[in-house]
């Protein structure tokens, strides 16, 4: 099993913690099957055959002459071995030479041959004394050299290549380079001619793939932000996603574009900052999640941390790797300070997730490349997207709790106020202005541009006016059943269901018409004892 496959595992597990619960099952379940097709459709994408010229050769580093025709003329005593990681053309001219043994009749790939130079570098190929061709112009001199591509490819005529021993001569130079690195020589190798960033493009359709999830998911939880009771957790993992997928982008765009050399310094700072500022955001998050007093210390920590990463002469790969580690190796410390303080099966399970995470970056920081962590980095914004739902459902919850709660009180308030001081209207018909309590009201039909008020005593009276307006007078121990009808809950000793939604028993003997829309928001008020105790006992389910 290929490397990448194993880290299924690790969307396996995470799907496994966060997927518990009823509410996200499904939205698991989605997560789950687009990480497991984008990891093992990593690992079904092979690169097309290719020998390479840097390893088990002899590579020398040569001090030249020319010939006439410029072909190299490189005595044996010029020539000094050298490891392929020590190969550095930056701020100088070099010429290395590659001695190696081939049988044509067993190469693993097709006709017509090519060589493939995957350098920051302007450069000259020479193969066997024959001049292959340039990248570029290489020199001695700033002055003198001509920008070349990043990766570059060169087609190699039959009649050069021989079976048995041969000589690779390039002339490099770079001197337009913004930085220095650690390793500007990436690979020296032959395979098929073709397009010279073609072995960088296998997996970019899987980075294609996660970069769409990723701004995917930055555009809904953008979305979730309007809303301000989501924004300060919607709005962090929106640009955490978008970073992610604009570095990601930067990852991939090497294999996309076939770009000068000193571009390839820009896109690396680049990748960097993008890394360092998710780094940041994400610490942002747990801090402020899990941080309590101290979360700006921490987050302070972490910056002060990631910034001196960055300054520390090292490869571009393991200061992007640390500027991701660090910010969730302190999360782990973060969360696990926590549960002194909040000892909950949802911090357990942020402090299981972002070890897990911190590990798995640890043990794969020798083979480290972007695939893999943006493989991680989907993973964790996918987790955080689904706890921040969850949380947010939580809540939601909490609320409409409280807001019962709060019209239990409400209506147990207007209630005893009824029943100490009844609240009176006042009604003008036919010359006579009448006053009488609403208490006495045992519920109002809608009849035109009138309602007509039902009493205890079978009276019946005519308000002049719509049915919102009286609503709008009476106290809140009325409450709209039907789209015709108010009832005074004190009146309401049963409540039954029928086809068409329900009906509302009264203490007079009347039935009052539920209108099914309504039903489930009555029968609330009844079972949550709004309307009394003794009333929860009289909900027939017919």
């Amino acid at each position: 099993m290929k490397f990448d496959q194993t880290l299924c595992g690790l969307a396996v597990v995470l799907v496994a913690i966060f997927g518990t619960s009823k509410t996200n099952c499904r939205l698991s379940v989605q997560v789950f099957l687009m990480l497991a097709v984008t990891i093992w459709g990593s690992g079904s994408i092979n690169a097309a055959p290719i020998i390479s010229l840097t390893h088990q050769q002899a590579l020398s580093i040569c001090t030249e002459s020319m010939l006439d025709e410029g072909t190299p003329l490189l005595p044996e005593q010029s020539c000094k071995p050298i490891d392929f990681a020590q190969v550095n053309p930056q701020g100088e001219q070099i010429t290395i030479k590659i001695e190696f043994d081939i049988n044509t009749q067993e190469l693993p790939f097709a006709k017509p041959y090519g060589l493939y130079l995957l350098a920051k570098a302007s450069s000259r190929i020479f193969l066997n004394g024959n001049l292959l061709g340039e990248n570029g112009v290489p020199s001695k001199r700033l002055a003198g050299e001509e920008v070349g591509k990043m990766d570059a490819s060169f087609y190699i005529p039959e009649n050069i290549l021989i079976d048995g021993k041969n000589s690779l001569v390039i002339h490099m130079s770079s001197h337009n380079g913004y930085i220095d690195l650690q390793h500007p020589v990436h690979f020296i190798g032959m395979s098929t001619f073709s397009e010279p960033n073609i072995f960088l493009q296998q997996k970019n359709q899987i980075a294609l793939v996660l970069m769409g999830a990723l701004l995917l998911g930055g555009l809904y939880l953008g979305a979730l932000s309007t809303n301000v009771a989501q924004r300060n957790t919607a709005l962090p993992l929106s640009l955490m996603a978008f970073i992610a997928a604009a570095q990601l982008f930067a990852e991939a765009s090497r294999g996309l574009i076939n770009y000068d050399y000193p571009v390839h310094d820009i896109r690396l700072v680049a990748i960097l900052l993008l890394a360092f500022s998710f780094g940041a955001l994400l610490l942002h998050f747990i801090s402020k999640k899990f941080g309590g007093h101290n979360r700006w210390h921490w987050f302070y920590a972490g910056i002060i941390a990631n910034v001196c990463i960055i300054f520390i002469p090292s490869g571009f790969d393991a200061k992007t790797t640390l500027v991701i580690f660090i910010p969730c190796l302190l999360s782990v410390v973060i969360i696990a300070l926590s549960l002194r303080k909040k000892n909950t099966t949802s911090t357990w399970l942020y402090l299981c997730v972002f070890a897990l995470i911190a590990v798995t970056i640890l043990i794969t920081a020798t083979v480290f490349h972007e695939l893999i962590l943006y493989i991680i980095i989907t993973t964790l914004i996918c987790f955080l997207f689904v706890q921040q739902a969850r949380d947010y459902a939580r809540e939601q919850e909490l609320r409409k709790a409280e807001e019962k709660e709060v019209a239990k009180l409400s209506f147990k308030l207007a209630q005893q106020k009824q029943q100490t001081i009844p609240q009176t209207m006042t009604l003008n018909s036919a010359g006579k202005i009448e006053k009488f309590s609403t208490a006495d009201i045992s519920f109002c039909k809608a009849a035109g541009d009138y309602v007509e008020l039902y009493l205890n005593d079978n009276q019946q009276k005519l308000f002049s006016g719509t049915m919102k307006k009286l609503e709008s007078l009476l106290p809140k121990t009325f409450i709209r059943v039907h789209r015709s009808f108010l009832v005074n809950l004190d009146k309401v000793i049963k409540l039954t269901r029928d086809s068409g939604g329900g009906n509302l028993i009264l203490d007079s003997g009347e039935k009052v018409p539920v209108s099914r829309r309504l039903l489930p928001e009555v029968r609330s008020a009844i079972n949550s004892d709004v309307v009394g105790d003794e009333l929860v006992d009289n909900v027939e389910n017919d």
